[in-house]
């Protein structure tokens, strides 16, 4: 072993030592629990002995037996808090309780839920519990009556909570908000710096004793690793439940087109049983339902390779490895621009513009997602990538086989995501002059095409329903209407997509929709705010070298933009279809001005330091976006460092 891998290794070892240690250190743990059991409150209002200080929390839970006395105007029975972010129970004159609880949105501010009243009988010990659980979870029970609501995220007021009379046996439990904050912010800066060093310098450790073209293979499992490590926030976060395209892959392996598990038969006894709170009721969310089954109306491309690793990876896994093979083919195609036709391109410049593309905002806010919808997204641009790569590499090679290997990719990119299926008529008019090799690329499309026409005539009895009729979630008016797409959405939604610029808050997470109808996998921010490289994209109009590729590159990315934007929704994981192949055309563009003179290389080298400043701070932001749908213990550690 050399001096510099025993060096680097000695790093590793630091890294990881560091990390490990790290891992079971909890800065986000409780620092005030308060359990509370009493036979009997019988003062007005007593105290419960929490501090006044306690204030907001991310979990509360009251449990208590009432026996209610008649009133004449409508009596607090439980009360934390004051404001926008109190919790309480209500007894009205006609003998009924009602619940509310203040919750708060990242980026939207304060809302409030409240429930159904039940009725309580006078004179009668009566079990009530009101609970507001860190997943966004509210509950209300009385007697034998309940309702459950979820919100996103939400933190309550906690200070001096109380209790009226006419209650017994009551337990309060609360978890404030009010971390160790010095200790916290060290951990979420010195837990991802230990990881990413123990990947770095590992790597390069290994490296150091292969050679080409293995050492390819070692930055690429270095790839998915330091990808797996955001998508997991490095130990912060929690384990991923199974299901979606787990079920379709198990499906498949039994032969099956249909999903496993039969609908309810009270659900398909409803006069509509495509109706929002009937598909919520039976947890039929987001399937398709046609002829008594149960199918999805996403790409199967995901569900097949994942057949192919024996449906053993979670979904952070397979987003994890989406994105590193999307990264990795996105990194040699780069390599194969720079050898070809930009070889004075530094390798500084050149690293830069690589890693600028795979860990960008959009990159990692998708990859700490926890949708199978995304994963779709994901699959369908790592297929896509590896297409244009080897498509790129077929001039290297007078065969048709390099050609024959793109069309199977782009023809597995649309059985991912149909709309990528405009992705390949720019690349295939380049091949319009030589039909043999026209022929070899678009012979894998159409048996793609011919695919998905069986495959949706075996489900739907109709080879151009994808399962969109017969989906089942909140756009079903939508559908029904003949409204879900409509070529007029498309001038609008294309500049949403474009230049949709956020407004500014003083709180996590900082950057928030301008829009009015936010959504949990909302923002909508311009593309060149997400995916900074695309940046270069605007000088290369005029400039760029390789005009081969970068043209193509660029009118693939507006078709298959055009083609999201005539969905009635407009959402931030859509943008995974067009961005990659703009950040890919950026990098040509960047990699000509790198090449050219001194004042186009100052000019490309102030547009990389502002897309370097974009990626970093838009990317901050985009992934506490992420945390407040899917790890709401997790913003309240970030509520709690910077809000």
């Amino acid at each position: 072993m050399t001096r510099k891998a025993k060096l680097l290794s000695l790093c590793a070892c630091v890294c990881g030592a560091a990390f490990f240690a790290l891992r079971h250190f909890e800065p986000s743990a409780p620092i005030v629990t308060k359990q509370v059991s009493v036979s009997s409150l019988d003062s007005a209002a007593s105290e419960t002995g929490l501090p006044p200080s306690a204030g907001k929390i991310v979990s509360l839970a009251v449990v208590f037996e009432l026996k209610p006395r008649p009133v004449k105007s409508p009596a607090v029975i439980f009360e934390s808090g004051a404001g926008p972010g109190s919790a309480k129970i209500i007894l009205s004159p006609d003998g009924k309780l009602t619940a509310s609880c203040g919750f708060w949105e990242p980026g939207v501010g304060w809302g409030r839920v409240s429930f159904n009243p039940f009725r309580v009988s006078a004179g009668k010990w009566t079990p009530v519990a009101l609970r507001a659980e860190a997943d966004g979870t509210f509950s209300f029970f009385s007697g034998g009556e309940g309702l459950s609501l979820n919100r996103r995220f939400f933190i309550i007021d906690a200070s001096s909570p109380k209790i009226s009379g006419g209650a017994r046996n009551v337990k309060l439990r609360v978890e404030t908000g009010q971390k160790r904050r010095a200790a916290a912010l060290f951990v979420w800066l010195a837990k991802p710096l230990a990881f990413l060093g123990l990947v770095y310098f590992l790597s390069l450790a290994v490296v150091s004793f292969v050679r080409p073209p293995w050492n390819r293979a070692v930055w690429a499992a270095a790839l998915f690793a330091a990808l797996l490590g955001f998508g997991g926030s490095f130990g912060l976060g929690s384990s991923t439940e199974r299901g979606g395209y787990d079920d379709l892959a198990a499906a498949f392996s039994r032969g099956q087109l249909s999903l496993p598990g039969k609908p309810d038969p009270e659900h398909l006894k409803l006069r509509d049983p495509y109706q929002f709170p009937a598909a919520c009721k039976y947890q039929a969310w987001d399937k398709s339902l046609y002829g008594g089954k149960f199918y999805y109306y996403f790409g199967p491309a995901p569900a097949l390779a994942r057949i192919l690793l024996l449906n053993v990876p979670r979904e952070r896994f397979m987003f994890a490895a989406w994105t590193a093979a999307w990264g990795f083919f996105y990194f040699l195609f780069l390599s194969l621009m720079r050898k070809r036709f930009f070889p004075e391109t530094g390798k500084f410049f050149f690293n830069a513009a690589a890693l600028l593309g795979i860990f960008s905002p959009l990159s990692l806010f998708l990859v700490s997602s926890r949708w199978m919808h995304v994963e779709a997204v994901l699959a369908g641009s790592a297929f896509l990538m590896a297409g244009i790569y080897f498509f790129a590499l077929a001039d290297e090679d007078d065969g048709l086989k390099p050609l024959f290997i793109a069309g199977a990719l782009f023809a597995l990119a649309a059985l991912s995501r149909a709309t990528l299926a405009l992705a390949a008529v720019p690349f295939a008019l380049a091949l319009v002059t030589k039909p043999k090799r026209l022929s070899a690329f678009l012979a894998p499309l159409a048996a793609g095409a011919a695919f998905a026409l069986v495959y949706n005539y075996l489900r739907f009895d109709n080879p151009l329903e994808f399962g969109i009729t017969y989906q089942l979630n909140s756009t079903r008016p939508l559908v029904a209407s003949g409204r879900f797409f409509s070529l007029s959405y498309i001038p609008a939604h294309l500049a949403e997509y474009f230049f949709s610029l956020p407004g500014l808050a003083c709180e996590p997470p900082f950057l928030v929709s301008s829009r009015p109808n936010w959504e949990a996998y909302k923002p909508v921010f311009s593309v060149f705010l997400i995916s900074p490289l695309a940046l270069f994209v605007l000088p290369g109009i005029f400039s760029a070298g390789a005009k081969k590729y970068f043209w193509p590159l660029v009118s693939a990315a507006v078709l298959c933009a055009a083609a999201v934007s005539a969905n009635v929704v407009i959402t931030t994981r859509y943008s995974q279809d067009f961005a990659p192949l703009l950040s890919a055309a950026g990098a040509v563009s960047a990699f000509s001005l790198f090449s050219a003179g001194s004042r186009k290389k100052r000019l490309g080298l102030a547009v990389l330091v502002l897309a370097a400043v974009i990626s970093v701070s838009a990317g901050f932001c985009l992934r506490i976006h992420a945390f407040a749908h899917h790890e709401p213990r997790l913003m309240a550690l970030y509520i709690n460092i910077f809000g």
